[in-house]
């Protein structure tokens, strides 16, 4: 794709077919000529969903043009991308990695997926942990040890393990045990 500008080849539908043998058909967003790179807006079937593929140019094996815009490539009618903010996007970024590492603390490989769900059940309205492998801790005086219901509730706070009980409980009820 070398000697390509962006300008020329946006929106153009294309049919690639990668070094792997995988065909891709989808309408170019953008090509990055300094890094070689085309990105590839493709259409979910059955859905108003799309996929961005990012591919290095030197990866595709194959490219064939089956459909172009309507108003033409490189013309003025084609929209311009909206300015981006950097320091929004980083501050975002920034909040949705502190809770993904917070939400990769509340995931126990060692338990079932009942006993997850009551955990997050628990994590909704209080602070939790995991202790000792499958003990839950809740507001660091509370502990719900297996099987993980109301008359399994541990802990010095009365008020603390009394609200516990009352959402397992509830937990309990919603699950029909």
């Amino acid at each position: 794709m070398s000697g390509l500008t962006a300008e020329k080849v946006v929106g153009v539908k294309v049919q690639v077919t990668t070094a792997s043998g995988e065909s891709i058909i989808g309408t170019i967003f953008t090509f990055d000529s300094n890094c070689n790179c085309v990105v590839i807006e493709e259409e979910i079937p059955n859905t108003t969903e799309k996929n961005i593929r990012i591919l290095k140019a030197s990866f595709l094996s194959e490219i064939k043009v089956v459909g172009v815009p309507e108003k033409g490539i490189g013309d003025k009618a084609l929209e311009k991308l909206p300015y981006v903010e950097v320091a929004q996007i980083r501050e975002r970024e920034g909040r949705a990695l502190e809770d993904a590492h917070k939400k990769s603390g509340h995931f126990n490989p060692n338990v079932t997926p009942e006993v997850q769900a009551v955990f997050d059940s628990l994590v909704k309205t209080m602070p939790c942990v995991w202790v000792d492998n499958d003990v839950i801790q809740v507001n660091k005086v509370v502990y719900v040890t297996p099987p993980y219901n109301a008359d399994s509730c541990t802990g010095s706070d009365s008020t603390a393990l009394t609200r516990v009980q009352k959402v397992l409980r509830g937990e309990a009820a919603g699950r029909g045990t």
